[in-house]
């Protein structure tokens, strides 16, 4: 019976659980391997990563083992929050719009209707009130330079 090469486990091995123990059995597979470049092992070790946590990664273009591995933790630790912050608090915003289909969840208001125009009086006139002049006048006005405000 033949063993796999560490080449061949490394190159296989997924992240299943948390990026730690991920990490924990690369490296350790990792040191039993020769001449690999180490730009091999970091696409490895990015390549296997939880499709979520990988994307995160990936967006930084890190060249380095260390902090690729500090970002995925971090990544992890993130999604990990939201999930649990998203799930446990409890308050929940309600929809802008119903969603067709499922009963409402939120308080039934009696909206009121403002009365038909017809019954609506308008307003008492309180403004200053408004002095119109004749087309006359108001050429008058232009000859002697006053404004259309001005009494003669």
């Amino acid at each position: 019976m033949e063993i796999e090469s560490p080449v061949g486990q490394l190159s296989k091995l997924i992240q299943m659980t948390m990026v730690e123990d991920y990490q924990s059995c690369f490296e350790d597979l990792a040191l039993c391997t020769h001449n690999l470049y180490d730009e091999f092992l970091l696409d490895c070790f990015i390549s296997r990563l939880r499709t979520d946590i990988k994307l995160e990664v990936l967006g930084h273009r890190s060249t380095s083992m260390t902090e690729v591995q500090a970002l995925a933790r971090f990544h992890e630790a993130r999604l990990h929050a939201r999930r649990y912050l998203g799930s446990t608090s409890g308050f929940k915003l309600p929809p802008l719009l119903p969603t067709p289909g499922l009963p409402s969840t939120g308080p039934k208001v009696q909206r009121s209707r403002p009365p038909p125009l017809e019954q609506q009086h308008p307003p008492a006139n309180t403004a200053t009130p408004v002095h119109r002049i004749s087309s006359v006048e108001a050429q008058a006005h232009r000859q002697k330079g006053l404004c259309y405000y001005c009494v003669d």
